[in-house]
């Protein structure tokens, strides 16, 4: 076997963390042919990160363990091959992108990895010319990587791997951060890679976009393979939600939303209503949001959707009052201005990088910091609806993407704030952990708390909210009432 091979081989590979008794990984067995795309998927914390860091040789050479078997990369076994070299053969972008960038100009960071490779400068400018054409992020040449928005910098990321020329990529949750338009970019651009014979494994949750690219989902357990699904099987909505999946065809379940049981815990009066609120981050920055009139209702759940970048997070923090308004004012349900230090007391936020939440040794302590009465049923109630009792006493940031999406979530709702902001709460959930998400937003909405969700999720909105508002370059576009979903979610368009 040569270099462009593209092959990838793992055989009776198993894998133990450092200080842990039970293996991540199981005597997994995997291949992948050159030119294929093969997806990862199972429930949360089932053991596709850690198989993603096991092809990609962040494990053992970056997060040491016990490994056992072998992983062959392009005819080559990866243990025998320093990070270095393996970044040669196949190009990874990670789960949150902001921890692969290198550089604060989105057009120094793209090109960082051809000029890593010693390429002359003519190449190197036709390669970041090439990949923002096909990642159409020619507006963002000069821009800030700490001013994008995270579907942005999850583009930006892409594109940056895509200029070292590799034949192999590994994606670890590509849709996550990213809107109906940029994930039909991101299935046209894995349509090319495949086209051009370039081997894509995807670790994923939401399968629909993938429909018409995989050649086999390899669906894992508690860190074993499972199942393997090709074409040849006949793959459905029903089959995949038996084996805890998300959804293939995104427009039948938003259809069929309506067959679903589901109660709005809607009242007459509103927590908190912003009047002609704008903001920007100093003078000299443009305004990223525009005289933005919004009501929160009480036990209202309601979403936040719209295309990356057209100011939805910045919403959400100046709701909770981490930031503060450059025009226009806050008010409460009497008419009165509330500040941000009121606002940031009134509302339960959870952000979108969820392991910045996370400060305490054990899951057990990060609820007890946050109790305000120190009830431990309560506590020991929302872990258990939530799935994630059996992690009491487990570090934090040895928890699944998804696990800690859900303990952030718990962390933020255990003392039932009467607003709660959520920011795509379920960008690294299976769909069992999306309903459970679901049903403890329920449960907190007919407790009288407007729920906020700021998500490209549709699949979720569908299930779970009253209504949406569309916001679009800092202004909301106009509000889609429930009943609307079907016809007016983007994913319709």
């Amino acid at each position: 076997m040569t270099n462009t091979d593209n092959s990838i081989s793992v055989r009776d590979f198993t894998f133990r963390y450092c200080e842990t008794d039970t293996a991540a990984l199981q005597s997994i067995n995997l291949e992948v042919r050159p030119g294929e795309l093969v997806v990862l998927s199972g429930k949360s914390g089932c053991g596709k990160t850690t198989l993603m860091r096991s092809l990609n040789g962040i494990i053992p050479h970056l997060l040491p363990g016990k490994a056992e078997g072998k992983i062959i990369v392009s005819g080559q076994n990866i243990r025998e091959l320093s990070p270095e070299q393996l970044s040669g053969i196949a190009g990874s972008v990670f789960q949150n992108p902001r921890s692969q960038f290198f550089h604060i100009n989105v057009t120094d960071e793209i090109a960082f990895g051809p000029e890593s490779l010693g390429l002359e400068r003519e190449e190197i400018l036709r390669r970041v010319d090439e990949a923002f054409a096909l990642f159409e992020i020619d507006h963002l040449r000069e821009r800030k990587m700490f001013e994008l928005s995270s579907g942005e910098q999850q583009k930006v990321s892409f594109a940056a791997i895509y200029c070292t020329g590799s034949n192999i990529f590994f994606l670890d949750e590509p849709s996550a951060n990213l809107d109906s338009q940029a994930i039909q970019s991101l299935k046209r651009i894995l349509g090319i890679l495949k086209d051009r014979g370039k081997t894509i494994v995807v670790a994923e949750h939401r399968l629909y976009y993938l429909t018409d690219l995989f050649d086999k989902i390899v669906i894992l357990k508690h860190g074993r393979i499972d199942k393997t699904l090709t074409r040849d099987n006949r793959i459905d909505n029903d089959i995949m939600q038996a084996q805890g999946l998300r959804v293939l065809d995104l427009k039948a379940a938003i259809e069929n939303s309506d067959a679903l049981p589901y109660a709005t815990g809607r009242r007459e009066y509103t927590t908190i209503s912003a009047r002609s609120v704008s903001f920007a981050y100093s003078r000299k920055d443009s305004t990223i949001l525009k005289t933005v009139s919004l009501d929160l209702v009480a036990g209202e759940k309601l979403a936040i959707i719209g295309p990356n970048g057209s100011g939805k997070t910045t919403l959400t923090r100046l709701l909770a009052g981490l930031l503060t308004q450059s025009s226009g004012s806050f008010r409460d349900n009497s008419g009165e201005k509330i500040s941000s230090r009121q606002r940031l007391q009134t509302c339960g936020l959870v952000l979108q990088e969820n392991s910045h939440q996370l400060f305490f040794s054990t899951v057990r302590d990060e609820l007890n910091s946050a109790m305000s009465d120190k009830d431990t049923n309560v506590a020991t109630q929302l872990l258990r609806d939530l799935d994630l009792e059996e992690f009491i006493n487990t570090h934090p940031q040895n928890l699944s993407a998804g696990q800690q999406q859900r303990l952030v979530f718990a962390i933020a709702a255990v003392n039932s704030p009467s607003v709660l902001i959520l920011d795509e709460p379920t960008s690294g959930l299976d769909a069992y952990s999306m309903r459970a998400m679901g049903n403890k937003i329920n449960e907190e909405s007919q407790k009288g708390a407007t729920i906020l969700i700021v998500t490209h999720d549709y699949e979720f909105v569908s299930r779970y909210c009253d209504a949406a508002i569309l916001l679009s370059k800092g202004h909301p576009l106009h509000r889609i009432e429930r009943k609307e979903f079907k016809s007016e979610l983007p994913v319709f368009n």
